[in-house]
């Protein structure tokens, strides 16, 4: 049994979500967080929504001065999710979903490093959906098509490739694919930026 509800009206065929660049994530997000997943629950509330609620463990807050621990495991929740459906005698009997086209899907004893924007108020509190959450896996920064974050180019984190080893962009308006950039190509007034990104990406693998 599976029992599907969208939050897409009738008229409505796609989720449209504004692209952000690197410098975007920074200045909206609320707080740039870290953690490992270790729950991901999705129960109905009052409203006829599913709700999602993920917890992650040995959860940090991450800025300018490096990582900070959290004295409690963090949780964020959005709206959608699989809740599963019993009957009486408590026999798994399927479930019923909330379907939100673009939400990311996160793994348990995944880490992620998430930029956050109003949690517990949006329908999705990761900033820009996919765009704003990013895993790590043995100190390795990538997207969640798993493509390695390996620089910063005009605002834009490129991402490495690994099927074909070319650059893409994160930006689906500027050219799929280009040479990897070199320390030269990045402009003068992009320095600021660059540390920025450079600060981020050491904080993110400590």
């Amino acid at each position: 049994m599976c029992i599907r509800d969208s939050l897409l009206s009738a008229h409505s065929h796609a989720t449209t979500i504004a692209y952000r660049n690197f410098h975007q994530l920074i200045d909206e997000s609320q707080y740039v967080l870290e953690g490992t997943v270790k729950s991901i629950v999705a129960k109905r509330h009052a409203d006829g929504r599913i709700y999602t609620t993920v917890e992650f463990h040995a959860a940090q807050v991450l800025d300018s001065s490096g990582k900070n621990d959290l004295a409690q495991p963090a949780l964020i929740r959005y709206v959608g999710g699989k809740e599963p459906v019993y009957d009486e005698e408590g026999i798994y009997m399927g479930y019923e979903e909330t379907y939100v086209p673009g939400s990311p899907t996160l793994n348990i004893n995944q880490r992620y490093v998430m930029f956050i924007n109003k949690n517990g108020e949006s329908i999705m509190p990761l900033l820009g959906w996919g765009q704003g959450i990013f895993t790590i896996t043995n100190g390795n920064i990538s997207d969640l098509s798993m493509y390695p974050v390996v620089d910063l180019l005009d605002s834009n984190l490129v991402l490495l490739n690994s099927k074909s080893e070319n650059i893409k962009l994160t930006n689906t308006e500027s050219k799929n694919r280009s040479s990897a950039p070199s320390s030269k190509k990045v402009s003068t007034h992009n320095k600021a930026l660059s540390s920025q990104f450079n600060d981020l990406k050491k904080a993110m693998t400590l």
